[in-house]
């Protein structure tokens, strides 16, 4: 809750560094269709017995599997002899005097004592079911692979009709991993079995997968296969959860022809935005998608690897094996999604600067969940008015069939859209990527996630951390310390807070190390009642905390050459002053190219505490900043104050807490013909052409008129 007061202003204190932190939520990760086939795996062990669910299964033959094996070259694991043109039908045998489902305990996954892979290296995981008549009995090791796959415009697709679901035979070839000796115990080395199966009566076809630069969709082509009526395109993906590991099929097309393209697999609810909808990589969030909003586990989220797509040549009655290609260098980094927060905001405001700053990158994410770039191009069509006059920019993505929609709230009258489309185009091509096609911009997800962990404990920084409240704190001494993804939840939802705009704004105003952020942007995430803030910074770490320690250490230099323990508050105020009007030169330079609308990287040290130590100017805000780092080192109660002067524009000043009174000092004005005439005055002092108002973005806003000076 906001302090209560009546008349005097919460002074605008150095951070108390409090340990109180919330904790953590933590939730289990799940897979939803690998727990429906455990729920029914688990019921037909109980309806039926486990003689009852072999037969089920079309399990007939039964195999023991080998147990004598040799280390092979260049693995880790020893092989046995290899199980070749073993029945579709079969399910191995393994000794184990012991209970096999106590020790397995709660869940579907068998992989503490089986494992089963479609390659020799053991990356591409698939569907192995373990089950025991009876404690001490031996084991049955089967497959557990689909005859029927659902397919991405929801239809069911047979792709094994004369095999019965558990059967072998979908893959060309398997590798069976056991992990356990005949008393259960773990081997020290695992032990692997190579399995085929015979030959099915349809000849599987031979395939091959590119890129379409042009749209960035995938293409497969095949060989036909005789006596094919058509082909069904299908891909799967290894999943682990929490409980259980498995092989997940889908099926993309079922077609007479020897190619399929997924330039028409569009999500049909966001056609522009979102392509090869049903290829992604990953589950969960993009890199993207976390660095803009922060991420943390979810019930939802779940490891996908080992994608693989191929085609299943059949005649209605046989199916061939699944005959797949490599596509490992294709695929991950065909375009997905746009990459919202990677591009910005998509609404621009009132004047041209912000259209002049349209991006000529576009950013996207890929089917690996990575955000990658490219060349961004306007089409001919591609700027034209909406229906309530504003202007719209289709900036659409080289090599995708991405689309991003800006628009101009109230443009210039006159605007020449064909003679900027021509410029922006000329700009982004010369931005282009370099690579030839697209940009990594972005870690891998497992390297992001940890990046985009929401900080949610106090921050820990070298310098001093100001603000009226702990929220404006809390912020602050995140900003100070270079955090992009911050947890705000503890106080953004309690009771009577300020909001994030404030805080966020207070920060910055009332903190001469809150430097680097520049034209910050912020998002907040609403997901399980959490609040999360972002920030988007324009200087590097590096930058930043240079900048840091030089006002450090410049404040601290001229503290020790400027202030005596025998001065008053009252004197450190008027001496402080002077040293700034004695060692400061206004920026013009600076505030002409703010008021031409120019870029100011090159200046932004005018707005800066740094400007007058290392340059010896500033602007306004850089007079005032300073004052307000000196006064808090000092000792004296300061405030950063910002406003309208009624004949002169935006302009920053400060006010400061002397024997309980709030008395206003505009350094800047100080430093004029005109001397100290703004020095430790009342605000209805500031007359004539020094008459100005205060705006809302320096302190939250139900404290303003509480440092009413005067």
């Amino acid at each position: 809750m906001p302090p209560a007061f009546s008349g005097t202003a919460p002074v605008i204190t150095a951070d108390s560094h409090s340990d109180e932190s919330p904790k953590r939520k933590s939730s289990a990760k799940r897979g939803w269709m690998i727990a429906i086939a455990a729920s029914l795996v688990v019921a037909l062990v109980t309806v039926l017995g486990i003689v009852g669910v072999r037969s089920f299964l079309g399990l007939d033959q039964l195999i023991a599997l080998p147990t004598v094996s040799e280390p092979v070259p260049d693995r880790t694991y020893e092989a046995t002899a290899p199980l070749l043109q073993v029945s579709t039908r079969s399910s191995f045998t393994f000794p184990a005097d012991y209970d096999f489902d106590a020790r397995t305990g709660e869940g579907y996954s068998y992989a503490w004592a089986f494992e089963l892979f479609l390659d020799p290296a053991l990356t591409s995981r698939a569907d192995v079911f373990v089950y025991q008549d009876a404690a001490g009995q031996p084991l049955h090791i089967s497959a557990s692979e689909p005859t029927a796959l659902l397919s991405t415009w929801g239809e069911s697709v047979d792709v094994m009709k004369d095999q019965t679901s558990g059967s072998w035979g979908l893959e060309p070839e398997y590798y069976l991993v056991r992990h356990i000796d005949e008393q259960g115990e773990p081997l020290p080395t695992p032990i692997v079995t190579r399995i085929t199966t015979e030959a099915p009566a349809m000849d599987s076809p031979t395939v091959n997968v590119a890129a379409d630069p042009e749209t960035g969709s995938m293409v497969m082509t095949w060989s036909p296969v005789e006596g094919a009526a058509e082909y069904i395109v299908v891909g799967s993906f290894a999943q682990v959860t929490d409980d259980s590991e498995g092989r997940l099929y889908k099926a993309y097309s079922v077609t007479p022809e020897t190619e399929w393209s997924s330039v028409n697999d569009i999500d049909q609810v966001r056609s522009d935005s979102h392509q090869n909808a049903h290829l992604a990589q990953f589950s969960g969030q993009s890199a993207d998608e976390m660095l803009g909003t922060g991420t943390e586990e979810s019930d939802w989220r779940y490891e996908t690897s080992a994608h693989r797509w191929g085609v299943i040549a059949t005649d209605g009655v046989n199916y061939s094996r699944v005959a797949t290609a490599d596509a490992a260098s294709v695929i991950p980094s065909l375009p997905y999604e746009n990459a919202y927060y990677s591009m910005g905001a998509r609404t621009l405001l009132y004047d041209r600067g912000d259209v002049e700053g349209l991006p000529v990158r576009f950013a996207f994410t890929s089917l690996d969940g990575r955000t990658r770039a490219t060349q961004a191009v306007i089409h001919d069509d591609g700027i034209y008015p909406n229906d309530v006059g504003d202007l719209v920019f289709e900036i659409r993505g080289e090599g995708t069939k991405l689309v991003y929609t800006f628009e101009w709230l109230m443009p210039d009258e006159g605007f020449d859209a064909e003679s900027f489309r021509q410029d922006f185009n000329a700009r982004a091509a010369a931005a282009a990527p370099t690579t030839g096609g697209t940009d990594i911009i972005s870690k891998s997800l497992a390297e992001v996630a940890i990046d985009a962990t929401p900080v949610d404990t106090e921050a820990e920084v070298d310098f001093p951390v100001y603000g009226s409240d702990d929220f404006t704190r809390y912020v602050a001494g995140h900003v100070i310390a270079g955090n992009s993804i911050i947890d705000i939840t503890r106080f953004a939802n309690a009771p009577g807070a300020q909001t994030t705009y404030d805080a966020l704004t207070e920060a910055m105003s009332q903190n001469p190390y809150a430097v680097g952020v520049g034209a910050y942007n912020t998002t907040e995430s609403f997901g399980d009642e959490r609040v999360v803030l972002h920030i988007e910074y324009a200087l590097s770490e590096n930058e930043r905390h240079e900048i840091q320690q030089s006002i450090s250490d410049s404040v601290a230099k001229v503290i020790a050459a400027t202030i005596t323990a025998d001065m008053s508050d009252h004197d450190k105020a008027v001496a402080l002053n002077r040293w700034i009007t004695d060692n400061a030169v206004y920026d013009r330079e600076a505030f002409a190219a703010s008021e031409a609308g120019e870029n100011l990287d090159s200046f932004m040290y005018a707005w800066r505490a740094d400007g007058i130590f290392e340059h010896g100017t500033a602007v306004c805000g850089g007079y005032a900043m300073t004052y307000n780092a000196l006064l808090n080192e000092a000792g004296v109660p300061t405030v950063y104050v910002t406003g309208d002067v009624l004949v002169a524009g935006r302009h920053a000043w400060n006010k400061v807490l002397i024997d309980g009174s709030w008395l206003a000092v505009d350094p800047t004005w100080n430093d004029s013909t005109a001397g100290n005439r703004w020095l430790l005055i009342n605000d209805a002092d500031f007359t004539a052409e020094a008459t100005r108002t205060e705006d809302t973005e320096w302190i939250r806003d139900d404290l303003i008129g509480a440092y009413a000076a005067g």
